[in-house]
């Protein structure tokens, strides 16, 4: 069972998921009576879906496969899987850092409330005018790469969960790792509220329970899963029924016709280069995160003013997919190659999370972001490189010299 949280697995699943909908929404449209306001607001037409877009997709799954099987091919046997740190200095050392990104979470959220007007007028922009709230928060940044920290806080509380599923935690440490969780699941929770920021919550809940499942060698709490969608479910409903005021349908009508539109947004955004001539970008939408992590985002649209613009008028909301990005970047060959390298690299990372505890956290961060792929290029997203490096600085502080290293055989056998 634990096979299913393979990359292809996951792949699979979220485009089957996100394409289903999408489809069952467009064909249905006595139902979805609100989508076709969505899209017009969006500039979003059905003539986009075309035949051309739609054999890329297949291309582009095919791609996936190929690199998927070269790297199974390549693999060497599974070792036991070994925990190899001292796991109460991690979470220490994660917990400091967890409360310092909290910290200036919340810090940055009321300093900008005197900016907005005040408390009321900070609650009543939150309901009526979130666009004009966001952009207040966004105005009112501490400092430059601020967002990063909260961006980080869905990796920190996936370290924290994955140590206490691996059972090395002393009575003190798990009640470290469980302030990490409450902390990170206080922000995500907050943040959807007064900035959209659901996919950090989503990337919480998800990499949390991927980690805890490849940290006990099974899929585990798979009840959990119900559970999970209900608050995602009641945090979508309460965002939808701020920001759609002026709709006068029952509030959970425009939250699950506002969800279907997000898939066929998705969708859209993965047919429409074929159907428009795009130049290619050469890296500047599935390098995007990296380019904005080191602060060249400004250089490269200055460089490629004609690029920026036709992808501006290509999509409608949002990004382009983990498919179609590599398109529009590299053209058929480099995009079907870009693919094959990604997921090459994704197996292997893989095949490391079934061998130790970091490489089941690294691997939980890359696994959310798959599921994400119909969204958007979440592999390469700033905020999942920085909390990456995160993960990375703070398990080097327990790396620990031991002649055998602790192992989990009897929770992972020969799955």
């Amino acid at each position: 069972m634990i096979g299913l949280l393979s990359p292809l697995s996951l792949l699979t699943l979220t485009w089957c998921l996100s394409g289903g909908i999408a489809w069952i929404a467009l064909a249905m449209p006595d139902t979805f009576d609100l989508l076709p306001l969505f899209m017009a607001r969006s500039g979003i037409t059905l003539d986009r879906f075309g035949l051309l877009g739609g054999l890329w997709l297949v291309i582009a799954m095919l791609s996936a496969l190929a690199g998927s099987l070269s790297a199974q091919l390549v693999s060497t046997p599974r070792a036991a899987f070994r925990i190899g740190v001292a796991p109460d200095l991690v979470v220490h050392r994660a917990e400091r850092l967890t409360r310092v990104f909290v910290a200036i979470t919340l810090v940055w959220i009321l300093l900008s409330v005197p900016k907005a007007g005040g408390p009321g007028h900070f609650l009543h922009l939150a309901q009526e005018e979130p666009a004009i709230l966001r952009s207040i928060l966004l105005d009112n940044t501490l400092f430059p790469g601020m967002r990063l920290s909260y961006g980080a806080l869905p990796a920190l509380a996936c370290l924290a969960t994955a140590l206490i599923a691996s059972g090395s935690l002393s009575r003190q440490g798990r009640r470290r790792a469980w302030r990490i969780i409450l902390l990170s699941a206080f922000c995500l929770l907050v943040l959807p509220i007064v900035l959209s920021q659901r996919i950090l919550l989503m990337q919480f809940l998800i990499s949390s329970w991927l980690a805890w499942s490849l940290a006990k060698g099974r899929l585990r709490a798979v009840f959990l899963i119900p559970l999970l969608a209900t608050l995602f479910c009641g945090i979508w409903v309460l965002r939808e029924a701020l920001t759609n005021p002026t709709l006068s349908d029952p509030v959970l009508t425009i939250a699950g016709q506002k969800l279907a539109f997000y898939f066929v947004n998705d969708l859209w955004n993965s047919f429409a280069p074929f159907e428009t001539d795009i130049p290619h970008t050469l890296g500047g939408v599935s390098f995007r995160g990296p380019v904005i992590l080191m602060g060249l985002d400004g250089v490269y649209d200055a460089t490629f003013p004609a690029q920026i613009d036709a992808l501006e008028e290509a999509r409608g909301g949002g990004e382009f997919s983990l498919f179609s990005g590599p398109y529009v970047d590299f053209g058929p060959f480099g995009g079907a190659l870009f693919l094959a390298f990604a997921f090459f690299l994704a197996r292997i990372a893989y095949h490391r999370a079934r061998e130790s505890l970091l490489g089941a956290i690294l691997y939980a961060q890359i696994g959310a972001a798959l599921l994400f792929s119909p969204h958007g290029n979440y592999l390469l997203h700033q905020n999942l490189i920085f909390g990456t490096l995160c993960i990375l600085w703070v398990y080097r502080s327990g790396r620990r010299i031991r002649t055998c290293p602790p192992t989990m055989e009897s929770a992972h056998g020969a799955a």
